[in-house]
């Protein structure tokens, strides 16, 4: 069953609560990569879409930005059929998924003129997950490459499309999790470049740091 509104806003606030658990002192090495601690906050929201097949249809969803207030990564964070994703991209890997949206806007330009279709690979990302099922255990993620491409339903309605990699857990090989396939319209992938940029992703950080020493003054 579809996780319930009420669910998903309960992760993302328990995602968003301030933890007196120490950060990790080395972030991202390959053995301890993932996030503690109250450096890491959600802020903003993106929109996608999932297919769903026995319907064969669209479904629109609501995907939230991850935000290191140390500004070294960033992180997706969506429910999907029965799982919590959070997909991890280091600091260059964010530059890398910016320059991959440019190029499937500069397509999507280019096809809407020409009235083509265009079903294509634009590139790959590194990136790391950390998935868990409501109520059931937390896995970390080895690295794996997200894929980027370009589809097109029609000679008018071009899609920006993250197909995740199976990522296999650190804790036990025999355990995968392959997150459902996100497509974005182009409002939609405008949206999250902007989301990705340096620019932004500054001012979040502010707003996030002057929020939580706001709420630490009351207590003083």
């Amino acid at each position: 069953m579809k996780a319930s509104l009420l669910t998903k806003i309960g992760i993302v606030l328990v995602l968003y609560a301030c933890s007196s658990t120490p950060r990790n002192t080395e972030l991202w090495t390959e053995r301890n990569i993932f996030p503690d601690g109250d450096d890491w906050a959600i802020e903003n929201n993106f929109e996608y879409s999932t297919f769903v097949e026995v319907l064969s249809k669209f479904k629109e969803e609501k995907g939230y930005i991850i935000y290191d207030i140390k500004d070294e990564a960033i992180g997706l964070y969506y429910v999907d059929f029965i799982h919590y994703n959070r997909i991890f991209l280091r600091n260059n890997a964010r530059l890398q998924l910016l320059t991959l949206i440019d190029k499937y806007l500069q397509w999507e330009e280019q096809a809407k003129k020409n009235m083509d279709t265009l079903e294509k690979n634009i590139g790959n990302v590194e990136t790391y997950c950390y998935w868990n099922i409501k109520n059931g255990e937390m896995y970390k993620s080895h690295k794996a490459n997200l894929n980027v491409s370009f589809l097109s339903q029609n000679k008018n309605r071009h899609q920006l499309v993250l197909v995740f990699p199976t990522y296999n857990s650190m804790s036990n090989q025999f355990i995968t999790h392959k997150p459902e396939t996100l497509y974005l319209e182009k409002n939609s992938a405008i949206n999250l470049k902007n989301l990705l940029s340096d620019k932004s992703v500054k001012e979040s950080i502010s707003k996030i740091i002057k929020n939580q020493e706001s709420k630490k003054e009351k207590y003083n």
